[in-house]
């Protein structure tokens, strides 16, 4: 059976909200301070990069997330052309940390990349995300945002295509025109239902399989429900 190049990352847990410093011997922590300038205590509340520019941390074999210590923990980002599941329980803003990473990687590495939602309308998440102080406004050059959940909608009685024909159609075609390096689906769980999968198990190993054949880091929103060992 082939390997599917996958990790997963889990917020908060992956994200604490302070860094510690620990005594010799694991007694515990000396110092804590705030990861993010706008910490809210969970460590998913995500505003701006790390003010490093450090051009070594943007190789070609890895895309950066620009979140403060992660990057230089995975030897400078995540790398290229991997699924990586971002999976959390509800509330701890999943979303945008996929978007934080579509955001920074095309205002500072230049990258292209699409943000698929397949339920939550584009209007609803741009307006998220302007609170957030991450406007889709300024990096729309470079970053799509597909609404699929409207097109959905707007394609229902095409019996003649399953939904998940209609999701690899969008994808494929997005990278034909745009060739975005890092496309993000919110989320997994949606697809899955859409898609009605009948043997989940292999149908999810071929779409994983399928995804990787974009050539293209992919980020799949997923959730995860509390104190689950799911993901180990």
């Amino acid at each position: 059976m082939k390997r599917i190049n996958s990790f997963t990352i889990t917020p908060p847990s992956i994200f604490p909200a302070h860094e510690q410093t620990l005594r010799p011997g694991g007694m515990g922590p000396v110092n804590r301070r705030p990861l993010f300038d706008n910490d809210n205590g969970e460590g998913t509340l995500i505003s701006r990069p790390p003010e490093s520019t450090d051009t070594a941390m943007g190789s070609s074999d890895r895309i950066r997330t620009f979140i403060r210590g992660f990057d230089e923990k995975l030897g400078g980002g995540v790398p290229r052309n991997h699924v990586v599941l971002l999976a959390g329980e509800t509330g701890t803003m999943k979303s945008t940390i996929g978007w934080h990473v579509l955001y920074f990687g095309a205002e500072k590495d230049h990258r292209p990349g699409v943000y698929m939602s397949l339920e939550q309308s584009r209007e609803s998440f741009v307006a998220h995300l302007r609170g957030m102080g991450l406007d889709p406004r300024h990096v729309e050059d470079r970053v799509s945002i597909v609404d699929l959940g409207m097109i959905r909608k707007n394609l229902e009685g095409m019996a003649e295509s399953t939904w998940l024909e209609i999701f690899k159609m969008y994808a494929l075609n997005l990278k034909r025109a745009l060739d975005y390096d890092v496309l993000v689906i919110d989320s997994l769980p949606v697809l899955e239902v859409m898609a009605r999968f009948e043997h989940p198990r292999e149908d999810l190993f071929q779409l994983f399989e399928w995804l990787r054949d974009l050539k293209a880091t992919i980020f799949l929103i997923t959730e995860m429900k509390s104190r689950s060992e799911d993901f180990g």
